[in-house]
């Protein structure tokens, strides 16, 4: 595994990255690929909806807010501490 990439949580079928930069420890964003085609994603997208739901609670770490942040987001863009603020409250 790469310098500044830590594996925070796992199973069979799904990993997730926490990228952070070795000089200022800030997120570090990825342009990653998950599925071949258009159709693939969108059957990505529900079957993680169908696992995880469409919304999750992500809490901020500094100000201890919940934020409601849709599946879909995260999967296609991933989440920044910057980019929680922007989602509704729980």
């Amino acid at each position: 595994m790469p310098i500044g990439q830590d594996k925070f949580q796992s199973d069979e079928k799904y990993v997730v990255l926490d990228i952070k930069s070795r000089c200022c420890n800030s997120d570090v964003l990825t342009k990653l690929t998950n599925t071949c085609s258009d159709k693939c994603h969108n059957d990505l997208i529900s079957i993680m909806e169908k696992d995880f739901g469409k919304f999750k609670k992500v809490i901020d770490a500094e100000t201890k807010i919940e934020h409601r942040v849709p599946t879909k987001d995260i999967v296609e863009k991933g989440l920044t501490h910057e980019e929680l603020q922007h989602y509704p409250r729980w």
